[in-house]
């Protein structure tokens, strides 16, 4: 499924920490900041750091998705759209690593 995220107030952020994370991203383009908070609770208190960013295609969130957890950090569109491909956490969970279970037993 594509997925597109602009750098607004609105739509900046992609995953806030101890957001639950139901789709891992496959960007195709922009730039994509990863940081965290200074405060608890992320991007409501507007005290954030970015610490990284990463330019061109990358994966998001794939270790959440997999392993079901909370995202740890903050990632969010920096300068220009984010574009790329989302596959579900249902997907893989239900789909995926049923009929292959050997993935999973990998990862």
């Amino acid at each position: 499924m594509p997925r597109k995220f602009e750098p607004t107030e609105e739509d900046k952020v992609i995953y806030d920490e101890e957001e639950e994370v139901p789709e891992m991203y496959f960007i195709t383009e922009g730039v994509v900041g990863i940081g965290f908070s200074l405060i608890a609770n992320g991007m409501t208190n507007q005290q954030n750091f970015i610490s990284m960013k990463k330019v061109g295609s990358q994966l998001i969130a794939d270790h959440y998705v997999v392993n079901q957890c909370k995202s740890q950090f903050i990632y969010m569109a920096i300068n220009q759209d984010v574009k790329g491909f989302a596959l579900t956490k249902k997907f893989l969970h239900e789909r995926v690593f049923c009929k292959y279970p050997e993935i999973f037993q990998k990862i």
